[in-house]
């Protein structure tokens, strides 16, 4: 009896504890409405990051000769950010995404521009789910320091700007590597892992 009566009270204690941490580590009471703060619109000068327009056709020439032809759409949308006990202000800002989808091979880029706030923006590309960065890409487009000019199938393109991948830690037989981007033509060129590559079709 006596032992029945310690695992009771036992078990009461828990459930005790159980029942407090909600209040004790869960959210603070907020006494103020929630604002919602709308950082404003993605400015023109980071919409020119990307030069595709939507509803149009980018083509791709492949290193073994076949072209592959993607199919573009482009479109801006609204998102928040908030904490889960909503006690800070909901912040409503912009981003704007260009998706690239080819027939065969079948082959999807991302192409996204984010305007967080009047001081911070992203930009960020990927490539069948991996991503390539820049770290500095924008702070590049908009200063005085222009990189190097290069030559992909017989022609020079200005700016070129290199992409790495950085998940190529996955195991994928075959995944993009790298890529080179401009402002003006968008992708220039993407390097596989295989050696072959897809080039921009002029």
């Amino acid at each position: 009896m006596r032992t029945q009566l310690n695992s009771y009270q036992l078990m009461k204690k828990h459930f005790y504890i159980l029942f407090l941490i909600p209040f004790l580590y869960g959210c603070p009471v907020c006494n103020k409405p929630i604002k919602t703060v709308d950082i404003g619109p993605i400015p023109d000068s980071l919409y020119k990051l990307v030069p595709y327009k939507d509803s149009t056709v980018n083509k791709f020439i492949h290193s073994n000769g076949y072209i592959v032809s993607f199919q573009i759409s482009r479109k801006t949308e609204v998102e928040s950010s908030f904490d889960e006990c909503g006690c800070s202000e909901i912040r409503r800002y912009y981003r704007n995404s260009t998706i690239m989808i080819s027939d065969y091979p079948a082959i999807t880029i991302h192409l996204d521009i984010v305007h967080f706030d009047s001081i911070f923006s992203s930009f960020g590309i990927s490539i069948r789910n991996n991503y390539f960065e820049n770290g500095d890409f924008i702070q590049k487009v908009f200063s005085k320091t222009k990189p190097d000019s290069t030559l992909v199938n017989g022609k020079y393109f200005k700016d070129i700007f290199v992409f790495k991948n950085s998940d190529n830690f996955n195991n994928q037989t075959l995944f993009a590597d790298s890529l080179y981007y401009n402002t003006d033509k968008g992708i220039i060129k993407i390097f596989m892992t295989n050696g072959e590559s897809y080039s921009i079709y002029n």
